[in-house]
């Protein structure tokens, strides 16, 4: 099933009042712990795995340790699950090398937006940029004077009204076939599960600065790489297709760890009973969590499940 929404719901980390959020995740963790301690919480049943800058070194690659750790998990009756802004066929090597593509194996693509079964690809939820939110949005990259991509299921629209400044999103993700697309052919007939702007860092970040609150309001927007700035609908993001999946599955939140390093990772982070960060992740995604493991360099993800999810069955 496909929902064309504009949602309502998580705010945008972007604008996030990080004085604010981190006072009240200090007495959230600490009464969470306190639990802890008194032998409150729960066992591990679903972890929730960030790819880029978790999962993967900074050679794209997924280190034998981790490999092993995921499928000792499995192996465990614990379910691994994946939960990515790539699409399901940029992480198809990444699954199998895993071990992760048998029945009742699932993943989260598109920052939330889809979640899928492995095996046989059959969707559990797909919510999708609406036409008016692609209008709105294109719009909105006219403002900014910045290149925008349409990111469908197996393609990427590039919008040509930058030559000289292009969007450079095809070097991000070289799963998707890229081609160019004029706005005027855009019907609100092809599906566009999210748009994005890829661009040197520094005017990532001037972008940033310049969007207007209200679009904040309507959309999930995140820096989910330092070249990358996504916009999705209000309601997709990492954790609520946590949430999601876990009813599914009959698993509730306190029962899941995430293992994550960058903005996008926020909302798994928190929703779950185990926030895991990465060693080299900034320091405000460290504030809010429960456990920091070693770098995706030194095979964070592995220690991450050895120490708090194996270790604690």
């Amino acid at each position: 099933m496909v929902l064309r929404c504009k949602s309502v719901g998580y705010l945008s980390w972007s604008r996030f009042s990080w004085k604010k959020h981190l006072t009240y995740k200090k007495i959230l963790r600490r009464n969470l712990r306190s639990n802890k301690i008194k032998g409150v919480y729960m066992k591990t049943q679903l972890i929730g795995i960030d790819i880029d800058g978790t999962l993967v070194d900074d050679h794209n690659q997924v280190s034998t340790a981790n490999k092993d750790a995921i499928k000792r998990a499995k192996l465990a009756g614990i379910k691994v699950v994946l939960c990515t802004g790539r699409p399901l066929k940029a992480i198809s090597h990444v699954l199998e090398a895993c071990d992760l593509t048998d029945a009742g194996d699932y993943a989260i693509t598109y920052n939330g937006g889809l979640i899928q079964a492995t095996d046989t690809g059959e969707i559990i939820q797909h919510i999708v940029l609406s036409q008016d939110d692609v209008v709105s949005l294109y719009n909105l990259s006219k403002t900014l004077d910045m290149p925008i991509s349409l990111v469908g299921m197996e393609d990427v629209k590039v919008l040509q009204n930058h030559h000289d400044r292009p969007c450079l999103y095809y070097t991000i993700n070289k799963w998707l076939s890229h081609h160019p697309f004029q706005f005027d052919d855009y019907t609100g007939q092809q599906v566009v599960n999210k748009m994005v702007i890829a661009r040197p860092e520094a005017e990532i970040e001037e972008a940033l600065k310049k969007i207007p609150e209200h679009y904040f309001e309507q959309f999930f927007i995140v820096k989910s790489l330092p070249n990358l700035l996504e916009f999705m609908p209000k309601t997709v993001n990492k954790g609520a297709a946590l949430k999601r999946l876990g009813q599914q599955l009959g698993i509730v939140t306190e029962a899941m760890m995430g293992i994550g390093d960058m903005d996008n990772d926020l909302t798994m982070i928190e929703i779950v009973g185990k926030g895991v960060v990465m060693g080299q992740a900034p320091d405000y995604m460290k504030d809010v969590a429960d456990y920091i493991t070693k770098s995706n360099n030194e095979s964070g993800v592995a220690h991450a499940i050895e120490q708090w999810a194996l270790n604690m069955l």
